[in-house]
């Protein structure tokens, strides 16, 4: 494992300062096989990719699971990745391009798909986007 380390937040409702400003505080418990100086520059890395990500969206990911995940993608492939300039995020919309429409029922606008063969091409294309293959079956 890369990452040698565990962090989570102690209490969720408890307010810190730092300085007089409101901060979030983090307890990091370094292994016995890990080298503290590795863990103390990986959990910085990880909260600058926290940083940069924040201006980007809302989420409801606790902060706990944000660096839960944070963890994962140090530990896992997605540092060489990034490092070698490959994407390490995969994103699929539904309903996909050209296969839906706008509709309406009892004066309720929906978004439709323009017909069953479409419905399915969403279906395959999902199934195969999340599991590598579609189970689509008729």
């Amino acid at each position: 494992r890369l990452f040698a380390g565990e962090c989570h937040f102690r209490d969720y409702d408890a307010e810190v300062r730092f300085t007089g400003e409101k901060a979030v505080f983090m307890g990091v418990w370094v292994l016995p096989n890990a080298n503290s100086l590795d863990v103390i520059k990986r959990v910085r890395h990880e909260l600058e990719l926290i940083q940069t990500a924040l201006p980007f969206g809302a989420t409801n990911l606790t902060a706990s699971d944000m660096v839960s995940f944070g963890g994962l993608v140090i530990g896992g492939s997605a540092m060489s990745k990034l490092q070698s300039g490959e994407s390490v995020l995969e994103q699929f919309r539904v309903p996909m391009d050209d296969t839906w429409k706008y509709d309406s029922e009892n004066g309720a606008t929906m978004t439709a798909f323009k017909n069953d063969k479409r419905l399915r091409e969403n279906i395959e294309a999902m199934q195969k986007f999340i599991y590598g293959e579609s189970y689509y079956k008729e």
